[in-house]
């Protein structure tokens, strides 16, 4: 691996892992999107679908201990893909809430996709790109993978309000 370190596999590496992460702190914002047309489904509370976003943050923040742990316990490729599974769970669960109540959209949002989150980006692929780099240039690649949340913070709403809004008259 030696001759690789700083090279373009290493690079490779690092973007695919910014869109790893653009892609995983993506599935969190569709509640946020369409909260209004969630509410509906709960009389009209929006703290259901509030409390389902704020419950995924608080997962993504504690499980980050525990990933990174299993991370290097297992190694981060098959974390990663358990996370990418846990992404689609998670969402095919939250589409289910109508039918099956809070409870559902909680479990399913706020459980699933808070860990998943993790899993696929914070601390597991940090890790694995900083042994792609040596000391000069791990911190852009640090910065190139942590810069996935923000991507996706500017890329998915818009594109969730677009793919939403027909139906629920937000757009």
């Amino acid at each position: 691996m030696q001759e690789r370190i700083d090279g373009r596999e290493a690079w490779g590496v690092t973007v695919a892992s910014m869109i790893i992460a653009s892609l995983a702190f993506g599935a969190p914002y569709v509640v946020i999107v369409a909260l209004k047309a969630i509410a509906v489904d709960f009389g009209g509370y929006r703290s259901i679908p509030s409390a389902a976003a704020s419950l995924a943050m608080l997962g993504t923040g504690v499980g980050g201990l525990l990933m990174s742990w299993l991370a290097e316990r297992v190694g981060v490729r098959s974390v990663v893909a358990i996370g990418g599974l846990m992404v689609c769970a998670g969402l095919v669960l939250s589409s289910r809430a109508s039918d099956g109540g809070a409870w559902v959209l909680y479990l399913g949002h706020g459980l699933s996709l808070g860990w998943s989150v993790t899993q696929l980006s914070k601390a597991p692929l940090n890790v694995y790109v900083t042994r792609w780099f040596d000391r000069r240039r791990r911190g852009t690649a640090l910065a190139l993978i942590t810069s996935g949340q923000y991507v996706a913070g500017a890329c998915w709403p818009p594109l969730f309000q677009r793919a939403i809004g027909p139906y629920f008259h937000l757009a």
